[in-house]
């Protein structure tokens, strides 16, 4: 007869999320005391949070091999659960939920973070650079959790609205640990001011020091001078021929749903706003490609000579053609593609192998 679990999904999903606050927490009170625990457990968090979405999508999906398994064991803890990589993979390619490429990227950076403390300690956690790279890197890292938490993943996490505001405020006051590094960059923030160019102030460690330098056309850059975020600004004008109202977001929150001025819609018009290039004719169709972007499987517009992609923003003056499944890609392609895949296929041996 089958033994009964204790446990059923979501049960198991509360526990996991509970956990992963419970690690931030830790993270946050150990930081003067122990600053290598505090990345640990920091990290920690982000692959818990990582796994409860992942679970959610079936539960399978938390086993390192799925062949393996079992309902149970699973529940007792008796199987290997996946590492980071892995889940963001399967978040990507099974769920076709991807973790945002600016996001990976900082969650990278603090699993290797995590990585190097439990291999080779912290031994000097305690001076002054040591400690700002540290907050630097929570703060932005918890930008970007509270980012999917309300909206990539808000349907899955809206229970847990109070953790998520408390870790906020918590956060607020981690950030005077950089107050510092800020004082020390005021001549560099003025300079770039007085050049005629504009300074933001960064979402992620809450000082003014997003130094924005133009690109093209609507794209331009910003760089966190304190705790180097980098971010993509886009400046469009609203296209209502009586308003002209100039919109100005950036990658981070997404464009408007409308218009501030005279309301009319923004966010489904944007794509178009973007789009430079030339319109599909009968005349072209059969030379014109689609792009799509690699890190969050949206569609790719052509801006003077920038690709850019009109979900995520991000933007490559180079785009490349899969030579297996002949998916336009921005930012180009692997080498040797037609045998190892792109971001959107494994390639023949892929293929050969699945024929196994």
């Amino acid at each position: 007869m089958r033994k009964q679990t204790n446990y059923s999904v979501d049960e198991l999903f509360a526990s996991i999320t509970e956990n992963a606050f419970e690690f931030l927490e830790k993270s946050l009170d150990e930081f003067e005391a122990s600053p290598k625990f505090s990345i640990i457990h920091f990290a920690s968090a982000i692959e818990l949070f990582m796994k409860a979405r992942l679970l959610l999508e079936h539960w399978s999906l938390l086993v390192e091999k799925i062949d393996s398994a079992k309902f149970d064991e699973l529940f007792s803890g008796k199987l290997k659960t996946v590492n980071p990589d892995t889940a963001r993979s399967r978040l990507k390619n099974i769920a076709r939920d991807p973790v945002p490429k600016d996001v990976e990227d900082i969650f990278k950076k603090i699993a290797e973070h995590r990585n190097r403390a439990i291999h080779f300690g912290y031994h000097n956690a305690q001076a002054n650079t040591e400690l700002e790279e540290i907050v630097a890197q929570q703060c932005i890292g918890w930008r970007h959790l509270q980012g999917l938490f309300e909206r990539n993943w808000q349907a899955y996490f809206i229970n847990f609205a109070n953790k998520i505001s408390s870790i906020e405020n918590r956060m607020l006051d981690h950030r005077h640990y950089l107050e510092a590094k800020y004082q020390s960059k005021v001549n560099d923030i003025n300079s770039h001011r007085s050049g005629g160019n504009e300074v933001f102030n960064c979402r992620f460690c809450g000082y003014n020091s997003m130094l924005v330098t133009h690109i093209e056309g609507a794209i331009s850059l910003a760089d966190c001078i304190v705790c180097s975020t980098v971010d993509t600004v886009i400046t469009l004008e609203c296209p209502d021929d009586d308003c002209h109202q100039k919109i100005i977001f950036d990658s981070y929150s997404g464009p408007p749903e409308s218009c501030s001025s005279c309301k009319g819609p923004i966010e489904s018009w944007v794509s178009e706003g973007l789009d430079t290039g030339e319109f599909v004719t009968s005349d072209n169709m059969y030379d014109h490609i689609d792009i799509n972007c690699p890190h969050c499987l949206s569609g790719v517009v052509e801006h003077y000579n920038h690709y850019i992609c009109t979900s995520c923003f991000e933007y490559s003056k180079t785009i490349g053609v899969c030579g297996w499944c002949n998916e336009g890609q921005l930012g180009g392609v692997p080498e040797f593609s037609y045998h190892f895949g792109c971001e959107f296929c494994d390639g023949k041996v892929g293929w050969d192998r699945d024929d196994d």
